[in-house]
């Protein structure tokens, strides 16, 4: 095989990696989510979820938080004010051991909720996104849940 050759698919490798890469979000900290927030500031932990059309529920991956921190979550709903369907997103802050410290209900045409939380306990903490009827559609949006490192 040509010098030639092997470099056009060492090109064509580099290339599919690149894609690849794009498209995984590898290297970035927005996980999938694309409605509402930017995770690339590096002094917060940051976990993105989307909740995506006909699904009826998701959840981020969980975040270590120590005791006394400040937890900020947060959802919006893509609603579109032509739905014909409406269904409410419960958006609920867990703790690992704890189950349920802090939750939200969305109903459209509301875009929105979430709030901010003091860690009670140090621990392991998840967003859970939760269509509230089930409907065929199902709810469709997108959520974050972020503390701050440590100095």
């Amino acid at each position: 095989m040509s010098l030639w050759f092997k470099e056009k698919a060492v090109q064509k490798i580099i290339v599919v990696l690149f894609v690849l890469a794009l498209s995984t979000g590898f290297g970035t900290k927005e996980a999938l989510a694309y409605y509402t927030y930017n995770c690339s500031d590096d002094s917060y932990t940051c976990q993105g979820v989307v909740l995506a059309p006909g699904s009826y529920g998701a959840q981020t991956r969980s975040i270590y938080v120590k005791q006394g921190t400040q937890i900020e979550f947060s959802y919006v709903s893509a609603y579109y004010p032509t739905s014909e369907i409406v269904n409410s997103t419960t958006v609920s802050l867990v703790h690992l051991y704890d189950g349920v410290v802090s939750s939200d209900v969305v109903v459209p045409p509301s875009r929105g909720g979430g709030g901010y939380y003091i860690a009670a306990k140090t621990g392991w903490y998840t967003l859970d996104l939760v269509c509230g009827t089930g409907g065929d559609a199902g709810c469709e949006g997108d959520g974050y849940l972020k503390a701050a490192l440590e100095p």
